[in-house]
């Protein structure tokens, strides 16, 4: 949990510096210009310093056998490894359709470039440390749960709600509610696994066919937001798009009402 949320302060630190440095430019293609170059010249230097500081020594556990063929079978037949799974690809397609608030800000809401990036910085200080110890107290599938509903009626307002300066606020704040429950969503289900009662023994297994399915919103998303808005330029084409992710925060819902009714069962 440390390193998460290390990660998380060191995410937030970068973006807000990279814009403020932006900003210091001039808010200019030139300055666009720059800050992608400052990007690609920073991930050098980490792999470069990860290259001599990362300690690479093995250990037992990295000289164990790797799963082979039977585990993985195993896992694969597991109907609760699939739910997880489209939880993670619907909770991952929301996190998608948050990249998109900024755009929307600034070709929607007529906002400048700095406070569309605001918006994009900012939500990375809004990664909730209590959605853990609320899914401690109530259930992993449960805190999961709320969350898809949050999001839901979040991405529904944002499609329903007209993009006027006097509803701004209101905007704002529901986008800010949508960031609280997308991270909530990204440190917990996970944890999934081991409230469904996935064996130890086939943890790891289990994590890598959850992340070959979960993430593929990494390959499409990006193509059916740029659909959207190629076809339906302006205010429409990003208001069907924020009604598709809410509708695929209700598929996620459905699956984990089907994790939480198969716990019961067992």
């Amino acid at each position: 949990m440390g390193f998460l949320r290390g990660r998380g302060i060191t995410e937030a630190a970068a973006t807000t510096g990279f814009l403020v440095f932006f900003a210091w430019l001039g808010s200019t293609q030139a300055g666009l210009s720059q800050i992608i170059l400052s990007y690609a010249i920073s991930n050098i230097a980490l792999g470069i310093a990860a290259w001599f500081l990362l300690d690479t020594r093995h250990t037992a556990e990295a000289d164990s056998k790797p799963p082979g063929l039977a585990d993985i079978m195993a896992v694969l037949r597991r109907p609760d490894v699939w739910l997880i799974a489209i939880v993670v690809l619907t909770a991952y397609s929301a996190y998608w359709g948050s990249f998109y608030f900024t755009p929307y800000a600034t070709d929607v809401l007529l906002m400048s470039v700095v406070v569309g990036g605001a918006i994009g910085a900012g939500k990375n200080w809004l990664r909730p440390l209590v959605a853990g110890y609320i899914a401690d107290k109530v259930g992993v599938a449960r805190t999961v749960s709320v969350c898809f509903i949050v999001l839901a009626l979040s991405f529904s307002i944002l499609a329903l709600v007209p993009g006027k300066a006097a509803l701004l606020p209101a905007i704002l704040a529901n986008m800010t509610i949508g960031f609280l429950s997308i991270f909530a969503l990204r440190g917990i289900y996970f944890a999934l696994m081991a409230e469904t009662g996935i064996p130890m023994a086939v943890t790891g297994t289990a994590a890598g066919v959850l992340s070959v399915i979960g993430f593929t919103p990494d390959i499409f998303m990006p193509i059916i937001g740029g659909v959207f808005l190629d076809s339906m330029p302006g205010e429409d084409g990003y208001r069907y798009f924020f009604l598709l992710v809410a509708v695929m925060c209700l598929v996620g819902l459905a699956a984990t009402q089907l994790i939480l009714r198969r716990m019961r069962r067992d």
